[in-house]
């Protein structure tokens, strides 16, 4: 078994909101900063947990809005491609699904990757976003 553990930052570029794409860049922003773990019992499929503070910042204040429970499965794929299927909650009450897609940067025993997570939430009615991470993962 390979275990590995991340630590990252995921900001999100866009939001959803009654049908329509828009730009996530306004007075304020939110910034995840997920710490994880993966537990990889074969070549094809391995088991992961994530746990995100999600974090609202303005010009004057920055302050934890909530925590993100990501727990799901992986699909190595070929040439440093990774797919990620998760159960997303969110400690304000929101859930869904959130897949992702992430590619290795850099490889080693410090592995460098790129995720882009598309997260489908509902539960709550807010709308759902979209965006990028960049994850640092060491494998023991």
């Amino acid at each position: 078994m390979k275990i590995s553990t991340y630590v990252g930052m995921v900001h999100p570029v866009a939001t959803l909101q009654s049908g329509k794409v828009k730009a996530n860049f306004s007075d304020s922003y939110n910034v995840g900063l997920p710490i994880g773990i993966n537990f990889q019992k074969s070549a094809k499929v391995g088991l992961s947990f994530e746990i995100a503070p999600n974090i609202t910042a303005t010009d004057s204040i920055a302050k934890v809005q909530s925590f993100l429970l990501h727990p799901g499965v992986f699909f190595p794929l070929n040439k440093g491609w990774r797919v990620t299927k998760r159960i997303a909650y969110d400690s304000n009450g929101r859930f869904g699904f959130t897949p992702s897609v992430s590619k290795v940067l850099l490889q080693g025993n410090q592995t460098l990757s790129l995720t882009m997570p598309f997260p489908f939430r509902f539960g709550n009615g807010q709308a759902a976003s979209m965006g990028t991470a960049v994850l640092l993962t060491y494998s023991m």
